[in-house]
């Protein structure tokens, strides 16, 4: 492998930072996968639950928490102990994903809010509570 001139390599690196290809860097692909320009493996750190740091003291309202990545959102915030409101459109489902999140988080701070995004006067509702 032949060695680049320093300026040549900073161009690349620059153009990996900014996810487009740059000059002799590959595809787009290969740069976000954590390819160097000069196409060496980078380790990428990736992100967990556990890279969250301390919420407490913070109120976090999540919608669409009674499913999927919202209600996991709303889990993983209330462990790193947040105040977290569960903003649902319908109270049954919300209902159940409150008592889903306490039992498997028991010392969490969270509480069902009613919040239909797509009807202001609910929006209005929840925000005047």
């Amino acid at each position: 492998m032949t060695k680049r001139p320093r300026h040549q390599l900073h161009r690349a690196e620059a153009a990996i930072r900014h996810r487009r290809p740059g000059p002799r860097t590959g595809t787009q692909r290969e740069t976000a996968a954590g390819l160097s320009a000069v196409g060496e493996a980078r380790a990428v750190e990736r992100w967990t639950p556990a890279s969250i740091p301390g919420q407490s003291g913070r109120l976090a309202i999540v919608t669409g928490a009674n499913s999927g990545i919202g209600y996991m959102t709303a889990r993983e915030l209330a462990r790193r102990g947040a105040h977290v409101v569960l903003a649902c459109r319908s109270p049954e489902r919300g209902q159940t994903a409150l008592d889903r999140l306490r039992t498997e988080a028991p010392s969490a701070r969270a509480e069902l809010g009613r919040l239909d995004i797509g009807d202001l006067g609910s929006v209005r509702d929840f925000a005047g509570r």
